[in-house]
């Protein structure tokens, strides 16, 4: 920086008087040189950076992903119905089974009374293979529980029932016990249900099947199975409801498709 003479400056009309001041002694220069913008960032990090050392992230363990799904002929949330006296593109055998509304979701119900077997078909006719999917609600009433289930071609065909009774999952041929597996069912929740046939070598057929709570992850393995040597009938899925409990069954989320292969599988 550049040090100047004071200077004196009087100015009167036309005439200016300059006067020098005696020459002071410029100032001593500072050692220190002036702060630059960089060495200002490098000050404000410096003051910044924490004293203790940043948390260590743990790793986010992915979500697992559902069972991809195989098409679908079929499908119906109900939400688009009417609360009363179900369509005419369902086939109710027996039992007075209605729309009704659940929590403000469309349902079908079932009354508790009277107690009996009841069904009802929906989408299309399948043959020789197929897969139906769907949900089941119900409630236990003291030792009492109910039944329900799905089926697929026809009420004479296979199906995949709960039943809580003998804390069972179990594969019929129309009224006929195939085979069963050990289920823990709980009341008053959704269940899910997935019930498929498909042909293998030999002209034989293989029966599979499925359940779990709703909210969670459908298991990637069949829980119970069966292979046949008769080929199965053409006809609709179904609704099996039985309400051995003497309180209302509801359904829910139905769908007709294609069996899911090994590679339909994530």
């Amino acid at each position: 920086m550049k040090f100047f003479p004071l200077l004196s400056i009087v100015l009167c009309g036309a005439a200016i008087h300059v006067s020098a001041s005696p020459a002071k002694k410029p100032a001593a220069k500072s050692s220190a040189k002036p702060a630059t913008k960089a060495t200002a960032k490098l000050v404000t990090k410096a003051k910044s950076k924490p004293t203790s050392k940043p948390a260590v992230k743990q790793p986010v363990r992915p979500t697992p992903k559902p069972a991809a799904e195989p098409a679908i002929a079929y499908q119906n949330d109900l939400e688009k119905l009417a609360v009363g006296k179900p369509p005419a593109e369902f086939m109710v055998l027996s039992g007075g089974f209605s729309l009704a509304k659940d929590e403000g979701n469309t349902v079908f119900e079932l009354p508790g009374e009277p107690v009996d077997a009841f069904g009802l078909l929906f989408g299309p006719t399948l043959k020789e293979t197929g897969m139906v999917k769907a949900r089941g609600w119900g409630t236990s009433k003291g030792r009492r529980t109910p039944a329900f289930g799905v089926g697929i071609f026809g009420i004479s065909g296979w199906k995949l029932q709960v039943t809580p009774a003998a804390r069972q999952l179990t594969l019929l041929k129309d009224e006929e016990v195939k085979t069963t597996v050990p289920y823990e069912w709980r009341s008053g929740t959704w269940t899910w249900l997935r019930l498929q046939v498909t042909p293998v070598a030999g002209k034989k057929w293989k029966i599979e099947g499925r359940a779990w709570p709703d909210g969670t992850i459908e298991p990637d393995k069949w829980m119970i199975e069966y292979t046949d040597s008769e080929e199965p009938p053409s006809g609709r899925a179904s609704l099996l409801a039985m309400p051995y409990a003497g309180t209302p069954l509801r359904f829910d989320d139905l769908s007709v498709g294609k069996a899911v292969t090994a590679k339909a599988r994530p």
